[in-house]
């Protein structure tokens, strides 16, 4: 986490070898694809980004999924990987790693 957080502290972005098993990696990028696919991800900005997001273009592609689709093949990867990046997160909040998360209150719906 501390190699993570300075690569962010540097450039806002960074790098985590490892973080999904290869396996993992390849079943959540399927589920991804099948998503696409299916006309299920969206292009651009979402509603609730509001005025934090930025003025410029955006080419993130998102979608919200119902529950039904998480209960789909290869929907697990996807919730390992919440799983993990929500550790990740917790970590570097306990770490004091980076000082924008400073009293910052996380939440997340289901």
């Amino acid at each position: 986490a501390a190699a993570l957080a300075a690569q962010l502290r540097a450039r806002g972005w960074g790098t985590l070898d490892g973080f999904l098993p290869a396996s993992e990696a390849d079943e959540l990028r399927d589920f991804v694809l099948a998503k696409r696919a299916g006309g299920r991800l969206r292009l651009g900005r979402n509603a609730h980004e509001g005025a934090v997001a930025s003025g410029k273009g955006k080419n993130d592609e998102y979608a919200f999924l119902e529950q039904q689709e998480l209960e789909e093949p290869g929907a697990a990867a996807l919730k390992r990987c919440q799983r993990r990046l929500n550790e990740l997160i917790v970590r570097l909040m306990r770490e004091q790693a980076l000082p924008g998360l400073g009293g910052v209150q996380l939440t997340q719906g289901t």
